[in-house]
């Protein structure tokens, strides 16, 4: 009752078959829906979007803090996107956000600023996958005022090592060796603020598999023994 072209009605009863072993299905289910957006095209104009939006009643609205044009240069505008999220206040929709959001104090401080629902993390854990071991003490500090806590967020490099060749080792599996080049540009998130991180990741980039970069982190763990010492 859609009006689709008759070849593509035959291919989703294919699909139905090989799914659930039927053409059609009884009853239809209402599903929850998301919808993950920016803050305009090529200028601002998220109060009209969000609006717009809204009037669907979707489960959930997530803003990136920048427009499409400007992908990933720049800064993310948090003043649009708390205005996005005081437009949505009152709704049953919530309202999640992103953009340069890369440490927990970071996070606490946009939540605040904004009263948003929740934050996604995209960029922000290349390189950094404890920072989603962050989250219960986020949500704390976030339902709080007053000054943040310190907290430490530095992981000490035989952590990192430890969890950039296990990656590097599950990327192989999955993706094949003949694929390893694909991985070269996470190194550079995992070596950040090391010594002589660029030489670092620069050596890794040339590896061909994950025996190779084994060796290499091997080799600076020894060069640089301080710092992997307990």
């Amino acid at each position: 009752d859609l009006g689709l072209k008759s070849r593509m009605v035959e291919r989703i009863r294919a699909m139905n078959r090989t799914r659930i072993q039927k053409e059609k299905v009884e009853t239809r289910e209402f599903k929850p829906v998301s919808v993950k957006t920016r803050i305009g095209f090529d200028h601002c104009a998220i109060e009209e979007w969000a609006q717009h939006l809204l009037e669907t009643e979707p489960a959930c609205i997530s803003i990136h803090g920048r427009t499409l044009k400007q992908m990933y240069t720049g800064h993310a505008d948090w003043e649009a996107i708390g205005r996005a999220v005081q437009i949505a206040k009152g709704s049953q929709t919530l309202m999640m956000v992103n953009g340069d959001l890369n440490d927990a104090h970071e996070i606490v401080k946009r939540i605040r600023e904004t009263g948003v629902d929740g934050v996604l993390l995209g960029r922000g854990s290349l390189g950094n996958p404890w920072i989603f071991s962050h989250k219960d003490w986020i949500r704390q500090q976030a339902q709080q005022s007053g000054c943040l806590p310190e907290k430490e967020e530095w992981v000490e490099p035989a952590r990192r090592f430890r969890v950039l060749l296990e990656h590097a080792r599950y990327f192989e599996e999955v993706r094949g060796v003949q694929r390893f080049a694909g991985m070269r540009k996470h190194f550079g998130w995992y070596c950040k603020g090391l010594p002589k991180a660029a030489e670092l990741r620069n050596r890794m980039c040339q590896t061909k598999n994950s025996n190779e970069v084994a060796l290499i982190l091997d080799e600076y763990s020894r060069e640089f023994q301080h710092l992997f010492s307990p």
